[in-house]
Parts: C-alpha cells; sequence; structure tokens
C-alpha cells in the first residue's frame, strides 16, 4: 500500500477557508442547499454561477472526494510511481491534489474542466500550492478533448464526472480516459446504485477495447451485480474541520462519503488469483463473522467460525479490503 501524507490537502484547506471568509454562515449553508438539490436532480456543479457558490462548493465536498480519491490511489501497485497525470473533469483539482500527497515523482499535471469558474478557482488555489513541478489548465468538454500537452500519461483519473455528463458522452469521455492512459486509468463515481450504472457501463466498453480491471474487481468476468438491484460501493470516514461542519450543517464531527471506483491498466499487472474483496460490511456475531466475498465473476458469503484458525484474521479484515479464498475454512451460500 502507497504511504501518503496531507502536506497539499491541509494547504488547500487553508485556501478555501480563505475564499470562504467574506460568507456569513447562513450564505454557506444556501449554497449548499442548493448544491445538495442539484446532486438530487443530477445536475450537480452546472449550479454554480457565481464565485461563492465554487468557494461553498470546495468547503462541503473536497473534504469527502479528496479522502474517497485517495483510498482508490492506495490500491495501485506499490512500486507504482507516476511522472505525469491527467485530471478529466478536475474541478478544483481534488484527484491532483491527492495525488500530490501519494506520490513525489509527479512532474506534470494537466487538468481539464469546462466550467469557467471552477477553472479560476483552481488556478488561483494552483498558485496558492505552487507545487515543484509543471501544471497546466485546459478548459475544455472532456468528448471534445484537444490541445493536451502529451499524448499520453502515466495516471488518468476521472473522478466524480460520469454523473455529470449527458448519457450519450459518458461513454465517449471513458473512451478518452482510455485513449489517454499510459499505465493507469481510475474513475470514481458517489456511492449510488444510480451512479453504479454509469461505472458497469464502463466497465464493459474498458474490457472490449483489452483493458485489465485493477480493483475493485478481482477477476476480469461479467460483474455479478448486472441486472440486479445491488450495487458496488465503499465507504471512507473522514474527521470534518468547523468549516466543512458549518457549510453542510451537520453535527457529527465526521463523515462517511460513500463510493464506487474502478481502476484498471494498459499494462500487465499481476492478477489477484484466488483472492476476493469484500464488497459489504463485514457482519460481526457472537462466535463468528460474515463475510461477502467477489472473487471470480461470483459473490459468495463466507462465515468463518470462532473455532477456525483465521478467525482473527478475518474478525479484523475491512469492507473493501482483500481477503483470499483459500485460507479460511469457508460454509458458502450463493446469493446473487
Amino acid at each position: 500500500m502507497t504511504r501518503f501524507n496531507k502536506l497539499f490537502y491541509e494547504k488547500a484547506l487553508g485556501f478555501v477557508g480563505q475564499q470562504c471568509r467574506p460568507l456569513t454562515t447562513k450564505a454557506l449553508q444556501a449554497f449548499q442547499n442548493q448544491l445538495s438539490a442539484a446532486y438530487r436532480e443530477h445536475r450537480s456543479t452546472s449550479v454554480l454561477t457565481a464565485t461563492e457558490s465554487v468557494a461553498t462548493y470546495a468547503a462541503a465536498r473536497m473534504p469527502a472526494t479528496y479522502h474517497a480519491i485517495q483510498s482508490c490511489y492506495q490500491q495501485l501497485p506499490a512500486d507504482f510511481q507516476p511522472q505525469s497525470l491527467l485530471d478529466l473533469g478536475a474541478g478544483p483539482g481534488t484527484a491532483s491534489l491527492a495525488a500530490l500527497d501519494c506520490w513525489q515523482t509527479l512532474e506534470q499535471l494537466t487538468l481539464v474542466e469546462n466550467h469557467r469558474l471552477m477553472v479560476a478557482f483552481q488556478k488561483a488555489l494552483w498558485q496558492h500550492l505552487n507545487p515543484d513541478l509543471s501544471y497546466q489548465a485546459v478548459q475544455d468538454t472532456i468528448p471534445s478533448l484537444g490541445g493536451l500537452p502529451h499524448e499520453s500519461y502515466d495516471l488518468v483519473v476521472l473522478a466524480y464526472v460520469l454523473g455529470e455528463l449527458k448519457p450519450q458522452h459518458q461513454q465517449e469521455a471513458v473512451a478518452q480516459a482510455w485513449q489517454k492512459t499510459r499505465h493507469y486509468g481510475l474513475i470514481v463515481t458517489p456511492g449510488t446504485p444510480h451512479d453504479f450504472q454509469y461505472l458497469l457501463k464502463a466497465r464493459e466498453l474498458l474490457l472490449s477495447k483489452g483493458a485489465i480491471i485493477v480493483a475493485p474487481c478481482t477477476h476480469q468476468e461479467r460483474c455479478p451485480l448486472t441486472g440486479t438491484d445491488d450495487w458496488c460501493h465503499f465507504s471512507v470516514r473522514l474527521q470534518r474541520s468547523s468549516l466543512h461542519q458549518s457549510a453542510k450543517k451537520a453535527t457529527l464531527s465526521y463523515e462517511d462519503e460513500k463510493f464506487s471506483y474502478l481502476l484498471f491498466g494498459k499494462v500487465a499487472v499481476p492478477l489477484n488469483g484466488d483472492k476476493g474483496r469484500l464488497v459489504r460490511k463485514p457482519i460481526r456475531r457472537p462466535g463468528h463473522v460474515l463475510l461477502d466475498v467477489c472473487a471470480n465473476g461470483k459473490i459468495n458469503r463466507h462465515i468463518v467460525g470462532k473455532a477456525d484458525a483465521n478467525f482473527k484474521k478475518a474478525s479484523k479484515t475491512e469492507w473493501g479490503a482483500m481477503f483470499g479464498e483459500t485460507v479460511i475454512a469457508i460454509c458458502l451460500i450463493f446469493f446473487i
């Protein structure tokens, strides 16, 4: 697992705080309520028509999306050391921000965003961060992408973008990401049934182009959740700052961000063999633990009893983690 710090993240939060300082708490919450309503209607950042609303968006959403994307980066091979990154639909640059805190090897960042106010906010943020590398902002739509400084990039990210595109443009965006990827690509969406359908279509397209699915899938087979009412998603917990709490009118000091993701590669990667991934929270009961594991194109429930030698390991395994199917005594209940 890649180790990371939060140096640039903390600096970015300081900048966001400066931009929100002129706003009253009532104004912050009004912009946030507008954004929440837009998410429910699948309009998202289209409602950001004022500089203040972009700053509020960053205060309310950047912390959660940063931690979700950072969690996805941890699924990349430990020896992956990217020098270039293409951030498609970059928004304020959250995916690039998370990458800066993950890899010191980065030399080139290209951020593509079509929202005029978001691009302006992003440029001001990156001037504040002042990372020691090449940064280029490209204001353009993803499907009609042009004028990039490089033909391909070590890592291409399409994070929290698909749901903001028209259906006919979603597959074009995924195709662009595939075309520009040199080594690995990452797609992240909110962890909802609605957004998971976008991810399923992206997965099918990528497999048809010869992509290797790296995570969360441990196989290249058809997703077992296709055609069901269920969806594959994960969760990351983050601590809220006072600004974050204020913007969201939240009472809890933490937030659980639900997200879905797809990590794919163009390079040969070691496949996970007989390992699977926990696609649900472990169900811990007195005397045993139940693990729902996706492997080889199927989701099976494993029941590990207290008498089993691997009970301690199973009881500590968390949602989203890898788990080896051959190292546990299993009682399988096929439920998909």
